[in-house]
């Protein structure tokens, strides 16, 4: 290719506070949650330990991920999530709101995300994450996601 596309993961914090000058040099990113969480919440989620504070539902990691999304909408560029996050259908409102419009997921969950992604407006999506981003903990945040989703019409 003569001009291949460049892109990034963003799986370290550190990235999202240079993407003022990584934005100019790229033409795509994906997020991956996995690692971003563990090192957001400097635990190791393989630690069965430690492991319970690691949440996709915290509002500080919903935070960090709407950050990266402002940044991206901004610039005109195209996000993507994958990890654990990306396969998680309750998820997605999260997600859509953020500006991602690409996902890497389980195939066997491939499915039930389309059949989700198909009912959720990125307009309705970026005002429910608004609202999420005021919850106060994970618990109130995944349960905001189920109601959300249980409203949608078939």
């Amino acid at each position: 290719a003569e001009n291949p596309k460049l892109g990034i993961m963003i799986e370290v914090p550190s990235a999202i506070f240079s993407l003022d000058k990584i934005l100019p040099l790229i033409d795509f990113a994906s997020i991956g949650t996995n690692d971003l969480m563990q090192f957001f919440f400097a635990a190791d989620r393989t630690n069965e330990k430690v492991s319970s504070v690691l949440s996709f539902y915290h509002p500080a990691f919903l935070k960090i991920l709407n950050q990266i999304g402002g940044a991206f909408s901004s610039a005109d560029k195209r996000l993507a999530v994958c990890g654990e996050m990306a396969s998680e259908p309750k998820a997605l409102p999260l997600l859509i709101g953020i500006g991602a419009r690409e996902l890497s997921a389980s195939p066997r969950k491939i499915p039930e995300l389309k059949k989700t992604i198909r009912k959720i407006s990125a307009e309705k999506a970026g005002t429910f994450l608004k609202n999420c981003l005021l919850l106060d903990n994970p618990q109130d945040v995944e349960n905001a996601c189920a109601k959300f989703l249980s409203t949608l019409v078939n």
